[in-house]
């Protein structure tokens, strides 16, 4: 409970133009994307083999979703939510995965290729599922 009110507290001093709260909250938001960016890059076998899932590279992610998201929608902006954050950091971590694989694919690695494959036709079932493509019924 401590952390949500602390949280909220540096949201509300930094949209009140408080520099300082805005970077500790921008601090604060890469240590909670860590995890999420470790776990899925752990969910790929064939980037552990090949690259390991290293804290830097986990921290870069992490820093290029932030930057990211001061860009599409800063703190001070009204639209901000921790969700739309979240949709930020996952759409980088997805493109590096994605080009990661693509790299290890093209040096003939099939593992890789098998795995590529297998999320760009989760994605595209997503993706047609949203679109609600269904027939009209009478």
């Amino acid at each position: 409970m401590k952390n949500r009110i602390e949280g909220e507290d540096l949201i509300r001093e930094a949209r009140s133009g408080n520099e300082t709260a805005e970077k500790l909250f921008y601090t604060n938001l890469i240590v909670r994307f860590l995890p999420i960016v470790k776990c899925e890059i752990g969910r790929c076998p064939p980037l552990q083999k090949e690259i390991g899932c290293t804290e830097g590279m986990s921290r870069e992610i992490c820093q290029r979703a932030v930057e990211e998201i001061k860009t599409i929608c800063p703190i001070g902006n009204e639209q901000w939510s921790l969700m739309r954050a979240i949709h930020i950091l996952r759409n980088i971590t997805d493109d590096f995965i994605m080009n990661m694989l693509v790299d290890l694919a093209r040096n003939g690695n099939a593992e890789a290729e098998n795995l590529l494959f297998t999320i760009i036709r989760k994605k595209l079932i997503q993706w047609i599922e949203s679109k609600s493509w269904k027939a009209p019924t009478r």
